[in-house]
């Protein structure tokens, strides 16, 4: 009998326990929106556009007003939080090589949206995995979106990149030039500017060249000779003087620059400069002041045996005299 009751005890029990776990039991609220694709899983290489039309179908039967909310995913760390794009890493941030309308996306019920999502792989990507999570959240204004998403629950997008080693190597002249065209000493100041346009540290080495107003080559100035690296965007300056020993004149200066290790490239400019030394513009003055002075001490010597002769051919001939002064 006690042995019934306590059995009859236990049932309850259980049946009451039974009760409050299925009465807990949580239930999965339904998405309120679909999104196709859900994952976008792509390779490729730096400057390479894919451009993607998600579609946004309303689960519920209320009006939707959602907002794309990006965000980057450390494969360590885990989701990121947003950061203006601006301030974001473009070597190494997915969410800031994503292009999609941080706007208002309106979606009636039971309809479909259609919103554009472009991914431009930044030239200056390095080679890895990328991920990172598109969230449209819904709420009245983007800050009220902002709160449902940290909520969770929200409809969301994840994106896979994987960017390929696609080492780019090129460099461009972006100045050579000398201090002076004109050069009152014996030196000409030359400059070179070498920008990294890739997005692999470089080596530059080359030379400058010095010819002559005959073509002959009078000079040659090295350039990275300490073997320095460029890193990817940044400029490289060098700065070098040549001394022309005593010679003078017109003078052209080539640029010659080899770079790349995947192959060599190079860089060629020419440019024109003077050297006419401050001691050979006296020399030449005091030529020129003393050729002037030459001329009018001769011009003036000229002048005197003129008037002279003209005088002693009237003392000769007073009668041709006599007729210049009737006729005047």
């Amino acid at each position: 009998m006690r042995n019934n009751i306590q059995l009859k005890i236990g049932l309850v029990v259980g049946l009451i326990f039974g009760c409050l776990l299925i009465v807990n039991k949580p239930v999965l609220a339904e998405p309120i929106a679909v999104l196709t694709p859900s994952i976008i899983d792509v390779s490729g290489k730096a400057r390479d556009i894919f451009e993607y039309n998600v579609k946004i179908k309303n689960q519920t039967t209320a009006k939707l007003q959602l907002y794309a909310i990006v965000n980057d995913i450390d494969s360590t760390a885990g989701e990121l939080a947003a950061a203006d794009v601006g301030s974001l890493d473009r070597t190494g941030s997915l969410s800031s090589w994503l292009e999609i309308s941080r706007g208002v996306i309106g979606v009636m019920p039971n309809e479909e949206a259609v919103v554009p999502l472009k991914i431009k792989v930044s030239m200056y990507a390095l080679p890895g995995k990328y991920y990172a999570t598109i969230k449209f959240a819904n709420g009245a204004n983007r800050e009220l979106a902002e709160a449902a998403d940290a909520l969770g629950g929200q409809p969301e997008l994840i994106i896979n990149l994987a960017v390929e080693d696609n080492i780019v190597e090129r460099a461009e002249n972006s100045d050579f030039s000398v201090g002076h065209n004109l050069n009152l000493v014996d030196r000409a100041d030359l400059h070179v500017d070498i920008k990294n346009a890739g997005n692999k540290d470089l080596m530059p080495k080359g030379r400058v060249i010095i010819y002559d107003r005959k073509n002959t080559e009078v000079g040659v100035l090295g350039i990275n000779e300490e073997q320095r690296l460029i890193v990817p965007t940044e400029k490289g300056a060098f700065n070098m003087s040549w001394t022309s020993h005593g010679k003078l004149g017109k003078f052209k200066a080539k640029l010659e620059v080899e770079y790349g290790a995947n192959g060599k490239r190079d860089l060629q400019d020419t440019i024109y400069f003077w050297i006419l030394p401050w001691q050979m513009f006296l020399l030449f003055g005091g030529i020129i002041f003393a050729l002037i002075f030459s001329l009018i001490l001769l011009f003036i010597r000229l002048v005197r045996q003129k008037i002279r002769r003209h005088l002693a051919a009237q003392e000769k001939d007073p009668v041709i005299n006599l007729k210049f002064k009737q006729r005047k």
